[in-house]
């Protein structure tokens, strides 16, 4: 998919979306286009000719690439993934950045709350003057016509420009009512509007939620927000009209994957991000104005849904820096707010709940930034604890986690003491006598056994929590209360026939800890059945992180905790290191609950992970090398689970980081006005700088020996023949005679390429070294794939003069083992391929400190290893085990920042155009059915089927020993 913020767009589409604006038939629509996008940033340079001249960088590239650029093999069900659309999604991802105003003064935090503090005057949460019909514009004469019109361009909000004043009005003039048109009247299209929240009331609100109906806050307390919002002024800016547009953005996203047109699809996901963006405008300038009054209970609403969308979408260290800047906003809000409205308290503590359950997830990822802290405890309230009703988090147990993360914190901090074996054993005693009873409400007797069961679930999986992580204990000990979780999971089924969905952290911490074959059987009927009913494919993923979970604790031990399973990237260089990385010949996976697993492959050794890609760049490039982490380019291993938030949600697939951004930078405003900036946030602010691209030129090495013919494949790590030499001369004069650009050149350590480097950037390495990745190997166990040992490699790189930087390269590097990180497994491949673009853009990154220029890499590797590298799958036959021919180079950028854990590519327009491929690279879907075409091509040619175990080697499998 086309970054959406770059791309530029012509007359052609600019009236495509002119004839979309016509249209409300689902089914037939194209694109979703605003007539907005034709007055860009890109200024008169834009003409009607369509797409400005291609470049190298992300902003010209290809409609579909980029959504369609992760490979298949690891999507085999595409619960995250959009298909391809004839349209384009929209451009305006605001930055938001420039939208932001003056902030709010404020004081410090405020006290605990205390029931004799004077009370503030009865909230005005919902407006109590309903707006006579006679004074509602529905003909919206003078207002936008689409929703790509109220976009940053011309949504008047108020301290982005001033707020509109009514004297600009013909109607505003004294003695007569100004007459006002409502943001619902605005909307291009109300019947699909109608859709949308007809899905969300019947359909996704439940989804979300453990107990469905009445007793559901994102239906109860949300949607009279929504309401509100939708009813006022188009020419204010509230938090509660940000509550409607992102409600509008969630179900047109879930709706979206539901349809089978593919236009329809793609016209969804337009509509889906005008309404985050729209959304993310009146968020991030509301939280500047937020003072202590009802607009604070619909902003937290409003920030509760976005954390809820992009949660899917923002690497670890957004989704921390998030969640801990709203931490800080709701500390600076009088807590006396949140107890004026049941609405203000069920939110509130909602958003108490959420913040407590995540930050137990990532306190074990070691970052400061998830040490946050309320000002205020619940502490006496004149409402009751609703949290067990609406979503079975019982107050005794959701007290112990937060208990629990104090205690973590503790053991953490450098300057308190660890908590005492006492301490542990008292809070334990604690969480088993908070067992959960049937709630006795009348509210709740519709649904008191479900609750119940999901309040065991709680109680249960706490405990594992307490004795598995905290006190280190082995899984034995917890066998007994995952046979008890497992029966309250089974009663779920049995309670209820209407739409909802456990809470993620629990099932998936019972899950973690089953090791009985017999309760993991049961443990997988449960996990399938969650996903029927929810309708949300993220159950499908955990199925099968759990599975790789089980099946890793059988290789290296049973007692291995999902907070020690960390990437095993093996050898990345010292500037890039995982700080945690494992120490174990088998690459451990990175396991985290939004990304995307590889098909089921019999005993595969690794899982690849895919995190979603936002669509945006962001504007905060370097920041966690900079500002969070000890050294730069440094980045910790965070643990599994590090994504998992309160309820399994997952529609959405492109929101932009800008999103947070703007939200963050929002609360950064608020904030500064109370010289109360936490050091955290300073260091987010002071990051920001804007950096060129890091441009790879992939190339493939020429002709070696064992490209005459298949008799040759046995020829151990075979030299070039003299018509290979000769391809290295023709290549570099005709792509690479100016080679003073490139800041790096890697190799794979393999003799024809490490020749072939040498011959074509002869200049370049005459003032540095040839980095080799040993990851860059070619994949299968041919002879000819198999490298040299690292003595006879060095011994050969000095004897033909190759200036070659072979740190990276250890012994065993060219073990071929089944089981082993080189295996020639289709798994193993593309952990290695990722492990290369990981190091090359940490590489890039690190020499991109001190310039704003782009950074030109070169890697010269092999035919089949570059369609994992690139995830490309396209005309993949027509060589044999490749679609590359000898010394062919291409070109790629990265297609999201330094966040993007997978660091996926993206071929570049000029690249693919000089080439001969015309139009878009195929979509998701597309390449999944490439790619098995692939595999039966490459079997037809004679090669190994390396899909599977038992079919990957060239040798029979008794010659392979299990590590």
């Amino acid at each position: 998919m086309r970054n959406p913020t770059t791309f530029r767009r012509g007359g052609r589409k600019r009236k495509a979306a002119a004839r979309l604006r016509q249209s409300r038939d689902l089914e037939s629509i194209g694109e979703s286009l605003s007539e907005q996008d034709g007055h860009s940033s890109n200024g008169p340079e834009e003409s009607d000719n369509g797409d400005g001249p291609p470049n190298e960088g992300p902003s010209d590239l290809p409609s579909e690439p980029q959504s369609s650029n992760t490979p298949f093999f690891l999507d085999q069900h595409f619960p995250l993934d959009q298909g391809p659309f004839t349209g384009h999604l929209n451009t305006r991802i605001f930055h938001s950045y420039e939208l932001l105003g003056q902030g709010l003064t404020t004081g410090p935090p405020y006290p605990s709350f205390q029931t004799s503090q004077p009370q503030l005057p009865m909230l005005q949460l919902f407006d109590q003057n309903p707006i006579p019909q006679d004074d509602i514009n529905t003909q919206s004469t003078s207002t936008p016509v689409s929703l790509g019109d109220v976009s940053a361009g011309s949504l008047p909000l108020p301290g982005i420009s001033e707020l509109i004043s009514h004297t600009s009005s013909p109607l505003d003039t004294p003695g007569q009512k100004r007459k006002i048109t409502r943001h619902l009247d605005i909307l291009p299209d109300p019947a699909l509007h109608c859709e949308l929240l007809q899905h969300w009331t019947l359909n996704l609100c439940d989804c979300l939620a453990p107990v469905p109906g009445h007793l559901n806050p994102l239906r109860s307390a949300m949607m009279p927000i929504a309401l509100e919002g939708s009813r006022t002024d188009s020419e204010k800016s509230t938090g509660a009209t940000a509550l409607f547009h992102f409600i509008c953005s969630a179900s047109a996203f879930h709706l979206a994957k539901k349809r089978e047109c593919e236009e329809s699809k793609g016209s969804l996901e337009n509509v889906a991000l005008e309404h985050h963006n729209i959304g993310i405008t009146h968020l991030a300038k509301n939280i500047q104005l937020s003072k202590n009054g009802a607009d604070c209970v619909s902003l937290l609403a409003s920030i509760i849904i976005c954390i809820y969308n992009e949660a899917v979408t923002l690497p670890t260290t957004f989704w921390r820096l998030h969640f801990r800047g709203a931490v800080e906003w709701v500390n600076h809000i009088d807590p006396q707010v949140w107890h004026k409205s049941d609405a203000a308290s069920s939110l509130y503590q909602m958003f108490r709940s959420m913040a407590t359950v995540v930050q137990a997830q990532l306190l074990f990822d070691s970052h400061e930034t998830s040490y946050w802290k309320f000002a205020n405890d619940f502490g006496p309230q004149p409402e009751p604890y609703t949290l067990y009703e609406s979503f079975g988090l019982p107050q005794p147990v959701y007290e112990g986690l937060r208990a629990m993360n104090a205690l973590q914190m503790r053991k953490r901090s450098s300057t308190e003491s660890d908590p005492s074996a006492d301490e542990l054993d008292r809070l334990e005693m604690e969480l088993y006598l908070s067992a959960p009873n049937r709630p006795e409400t009348p509210t709740a007797k519709d649904y008191a056994d479900l609750i119940y069961h999901h309040g065991c679930i709680f109680y249960y999986a706490a405990l594992i929590h307490m004795k598995r992580n905290l006190k280190d204990m082995p899984m034995d000990a917890v066998r007994p209360l995952v046979e008890k979780s497992l029966n309250h999971l089974e009663a779920l089924p049995a309670c209820t026939s209407q739409r909802s969905s456990p809470m993620i952290w629990p099932v998936a911490i019972v899950a973690f800890e089953t090791g009985d074959t017999t309760m993991q059987q049961r443990m997988l009927r449960s996990l399938a059945f969650f996903e029927e009913r929810s309708e949300l494919a993220i159950w499908t993923q955990i199925t099968h992180l759990v599975k790789e979970l089980w099946a890793l604790r059988k290789r290296e031990g049973a007692n291995i905790k999902w907070h020690q399973t960390a990437l095993g990237t093996s050898r990345l260089s010292e500037s890039c290191r995982p700080v945690d990385a494992c120490a174990s010949p088998i690459a451990r996976p990175r396991y985290g609950f939004f990304y995307v697993d590889s098909p089921e492959l019999p005993q595969r050794d690794a899982v690849f992970p895919r995190r979603e890609k936002s669509d945006a760049p962001c504007v905060f490039t370097k920041m966690e090398a900079r500002a969070l982490c000890s050294g730069a380019g440094c980045r910790k291993v965070t643990p599994i689970e590090e994504r998992l938030i309160p309820t399994a949600n997952e529609w959405v697939t492109r929101i932009p980081v800008q999103g947070f951004l703007a939200i963050l930078q929002a609360i950064f405003k608020y904030l500064s006005f109370s010289k109360v900036i936490p050091q955290w946030l300073k260091n987010v602010s002071q990051s920001t700088s804007f950096v060129g691209k890091i441009i790879i030129h992939a190339v493939r090495h020429a002709q070696g020996y064992h490209n005459l013919g298949e008799e040759f494949f046995h020829l151990r790590d075979p030299a070039l023949t003299p018509f290979g030499q000769q391809q290295c001369v023709e290549r570099r004069k005709a792509s690479f005679q100016d080679q003073s650009r490139f800041k790096l050149i890697a190799s794979s350590p393999m003799m024809r390429t490490l020749h072939t480097t040498s011959l074509i950037f002869d200049d370049a390495i005459q003032t540095q070294d040839i980095l080799a990745i040993p990851e860059a190997q070619e994949i299968s166990d041919h002879g000819c794939d198999i490298g040299t040992d690292p003595a006879l490699l060095k011994e050969m790189t000095l004897r033909n003069d190759w200036p070659v930087d072979l740190s990276l390269v250890p012994e065993g590097w060219n073990d071929k083992n089944l089981y082993g990180p080189n295996s020639p497994v289709t798994s193993a491949c593309a952990a290695r391929a990722r492990t290369v673009r990981r190091i090359l853009r940490e590489k890039g990154m690190a020499l991109s400190q001190d310039t704003n220029e782009d950074i030109h890499i070169a890697l010269v590797a092999h035919g089949s290893f570059m369609h994992y590298f690139s995830n490309d799958w396209e005309n993949s036959t027509t060589g044999c085990g490749t679609g590359w021919k000898n010394c062919e180079t291409r070109r790629y950028v990265f297609q999201n920042d330094e966040w993007d854990e997978n660091a996926w590519l993206v071929e570049t327009e000029e690249s693919r155009l000089a080439r001969g491929m015309m139009g878009p690279a195929p979509s998701a879907e597309e390449q999944r059915r490439l790619y098995e075409k692939t595999m039966v091509g490459w079997v037809d040619q004679g090669l190994p089927d390396i899909r599977y175990l038992e079919t990957a080697s060239v040798m029979p499998m008794q010659e392979h020993s299990r590590l």
